[in-house]
């Protein structure tokens, strides 16, 4: 048996950059390519597989295109929910292409697969709300089933491996003998029992940060043989990372962008992030005129150009620009510090009012499907 497992492929991230884009959906281009190549009896998408709950009339159109491949092939596609497919009204994109034959949800359900596999999966939720789903698993292997290998897919983070606050590894249901999650995006592999348990990354890195340690996309190839499970990465990388970190302790605004000047070299074809920390002199942040550096690398030829900076002056030690955090966590923060209210009710709340308005949806439509998302998590309902 040989199956795919990818995570976090996000199609319709980076919408706010042009330049990148089109590199997650070239990235999952990619990877179907792979696996039509590996000739895997299935594939498993382990949750966010969209940026949005909502993706673009565009993003779908591909997807569509990609799950056909994989259709055509006899390659049957089982798929969950991660917390960004996963609309505040409870509704995800995964039913229309499941409605369209393209994959199988495999929520809470067992699906059997004519390899011999048998899958159970768990959606992922924000907030890490999936954290009371794993409470109220009722596996019912009794069912009559000819599979020899079992399956079990999620989305959430795991208290014992990823340092996040997600799953115990004591709530996770025993017996399985392959795990296949997401949610979290360092690539991991680990035992769990007698099983393995697979964090494959995400297809394409999804923030700064990312793009700075993992460099590149990745996704599984596992190989079952005689009981034993052995699994290899897929390595996606089709442009090259290159940071340039300026040190500006002490410097001035000038001899800032006189060493990025400098160290701008090897650029062509790359995603160029640019750093710099420190407290400066003789100047402010403001003062660096960031548009010429990234001009300049831009005419160098790098193919995407991005930027983290945390810099202060000694008059105003508190200003700071920082692009590289993970959102939810500085939300988190910020509504608790201020706000006095539950985390989890806000977030929901932002989530339904950030649900953008569909492509000929007329404004009425949009305006009642917010109000009912609103109602739902203020619990309205009459």
């Amino acid at each position: 048996m040989r199956f795919a497992h990818i995570a976090d492929c996000h199609l319709g991230a980076w919408g706010s950059h042009p330049e990148l884009r089109e590199m997650p959906l070239h990235a999952f281009d990619i990877a179907v390519g792979r696996i039509l190549e590996a000739n895997v009896d299935f594939v498993l998408l382990a949750g966010d597989f969209f940026d949005s709950s909502m993706p673009a009339v565009d993003i779908l159109r591909f997807t569509v295109e990609q799950l056909m491949r994989l259709k055509n092939a006899d390659i049957p596609v089982y798929a969950i929910a991660g917390s960004h497919d996963y609309s505040p009204t409870g509704k995800t994109m995964l039913s229309v292409l499941e409605a369209a034959g393209l994959l199988k949800n495999v929520h809470m359900k067992w699906i059997e697969d004519k390899s011999g596999a048998r899958i159970f999966g768990v959606e992922g939720l924000r907030g890490g709300l999936d954290r009371e789903t794993f409470d109220k698993i009722e596996l019912n292997r009794s069912l009559p089933s000819e599979a020899h290998y079992d399956i079990l897919m999620f989305h959430a983070a795991v208290d014992e491996i990823s340092g996040m606050k997600g799953v115990s590894c004591s709530a996770l249901p025993k017996g399985f003998d392959y795990y296949a999650t997401g949610h979290v995006h360092n690539p991991t592999q680990r035992a769990l029992g007698e099983g393995l348990m697979v964090f494959p990354g995400p297809l394409f890195p999804t923030e700064f940060s990312e793009l700075e340690e993992l460099k590149y996309g990745r996704f599984c190839i596992a190989d079952v043989r005689g009981g034993k499970t052995r699994v290899s990465e897929e390595r996606i990388e089709f442009a090259p990372v290159r940071v340039i970190d300026i040190k500006c302790e002490g410097k001035t605004p000038q001899e800032i962008e006189n060493e990025f000047a400098n160290e701008i070299s090897d650029v062509n074809g790359a995603i160029v992030l640019l750093k710099a920390n420190g407290t400066i002199v003789g100047g402010k942040p403001a003062d660096i005129n960031w548009r010429a550096i990234t001009e300049r690398v831009q005419s160098a030829g790098a193919c995407a150009v991005k930027r983290s900076v945390h810099l202060s002056t000694k008059e105003a030690e508190t200003i700071a620009v920082d692009m590289t955090g993970n959102l939810e966590q500085i939300e988190k923060a910020i509504i608790e510090k201020h706000s006095g209210s539950d985390f989890e009710q806000v977030r929901r709340l932002m989530d339904v009012l950030a649900v953008e308005k569909v492509e000929d949806e007329k404004n009425i439509t949009y305006e009642e499907r917010i109000k009912s998302g609103i109602k739902k998590v203020m619990k309205l309902d009459a």
